[in-house]
């Protein structure tokens, strides 16, 4: 049975939305976990998959990052994003269009620092920089003795606008929401 039915009003669909992204930020094995978020380098697109770690009660989006990654250098030079995430099970899409802002070493970082234990530390904690070419795999597993916060960095993906489509054999329901004025303004659209 799909998340959302014809029979859901516009502000029951959006509640319902914020319900799945909220379980998808702790539940580990929810299919919006993982998503794929795009920045823009130069005249392109750069997609890579991520994890979404939190829902804030502003509605933001926190992702965990090594502050010497790519995507912090592109998010730096424009700071225009997208998120894409997918229910396989449920056949619903999300996307999401905003705004990044970056964390490190600030009151947010502090916060969520010591959350990040054991391997997942070793995720920041490398010697060389993510994308950093080597000649071998094994220089890609070396990390600073010292695994402190230094490269740690968490993006705060501020939204503008969320589109949903969710597929039904009974007809596929498409909804976007648009941030105004600290509010969301709900539509339905063609799917």
């Amino acid at each position: 049975m799909p998340i959302l039915n014809r029979d859901l009003s516009l502000s029951d669909i959006q509640e319902a939305v914020w319900v799945e992204l909220r379980k998808g930020a702790v539940q580990k094995k929810h299919p919006f976990r993982n998503l794929v978020l795009s920045t823009i380098d130069g005249e392109k697109a750069a997609s890579r998959w991520v994890v979404f770690r939190k829902l804030t009660d502003a509605d933001s989006f926190l992702i965990y990052t090594d502050c010497r990654s790519d995507k912090v250098s592109q998010i730096q030079k424009n700071p225009n994003c997208a998120l894409l995430f997918y229910h396989n099970r449920q056949g619903m899409q999300l996307r999401v269009n905003g705004q990044a802002k970056i964390h490190h070493q600030n009151e947010l970082t502090d916060k969520y620092w010591p959350g990040v234990k054991g391997s997942g530390a070793k995720d920041y904690t490398t010697e060389l920089p993510p994308g950093t070419p080597i000649s071998s795999k094994d220089e890609g597993n070396k990390w600073d003795e010292d695994q402190n916060d230094k490269n740690f960095m968490i993006l705060e993906i501020i939204p503008e606008e969320i589109d949903v489509l969710q597929l039904n054999r009974d007809g596929h329901i498409r909804v976007q929401f648009t941030k105004e004025k600290n509010e969301w303004v709900e539509s339905f659209l063609v799917p």
